[in-house]
């Protein structure tokens, strides 16, 4: 089961870098109104659903003592922000009767939407280190040597918190910043390999 949010980030990395590369190929830009302007139509209407909805059935359904407990992490998951307060409450995602929360699924959109606030920046950047790159080769080795770096910087980070502090291994974006660069890495091989 947890297997499939990793690769869940993989296909998010994959699909963002799609859709942010396309733009900044024809317009020579990338809008970031626009982008977290679309994500946020795309995705609030039914987190503020599940939110309400959730929230009614917890104050109808448990003691006052439980759905205060229940509805405690609501605002973050609100803010995509839930991620940030299961790490710090140090919620165990595996650990059944420990992690009862409404809303512990939300961990993961706090994840993306984190990721979505650096990721245009980090592709914009690339793009700069690869037009100052000069001629095709380069430009290609200095865009896959970028990816790399980052996925190894990730991934090492990921290997060290999973050794001294896993609960941040699990929740937080830096650790999680390698699986949407693989799916960035494999966009990229995927339209080299079609050019």
């Amino acid at each position: 089961g947890f297997v499939g949010v990793d690769v869940f980030f993989v296909l998010s990395g994959y699909l963002i870098t799609g859709l942010l590369t396309q733009e900044l190929h024809q317009t020579g830009r990338i809008l970031l109104s626009c982008f977290y302007a679309r994500r946020l139509k795309r995705l609030l209407p039914a987190l503020m659903v599940m939110l309400l909805i959730s929230a009614g059935g917890a104050l109808w359904l448990l003691s006052d003592l439980e759905a205060r407990a229940q509805l405690a992490s609501a605002p973050f998951a609100a803010s995509w922000t839930s991620n940030l307060y299961f790490v710090l409450r140090a919620v165990d995602y595996f650990n059944e009767l420990a992690s009862r929360d409404l809303f512990l699924h939300t961990w993961s959109l706090g994840v993306e939407e984190q990721f979505y606030l650096i990721w245009p920046p980090i592709l914009l950047t690339m793009a700069w280190l690869v037009r100052r790159a000069g001629t095709s080769p380069h430009q290609r080795m200095t865009m896959w040597l970028s990816l790399g770096l980052l996925l190894m910087a990730s991934l090492g980070l990921t290997l060290s918190w999973t050794i001294s502090w896993p609960t941040a291994a699990f929740y937080l974006m830096p650790a999680r910043i390698w699986q949407f660069t693989l799916g960035a890495w494999v966009y990229r091989g995927l339209s080299d390999f079609s050019e």
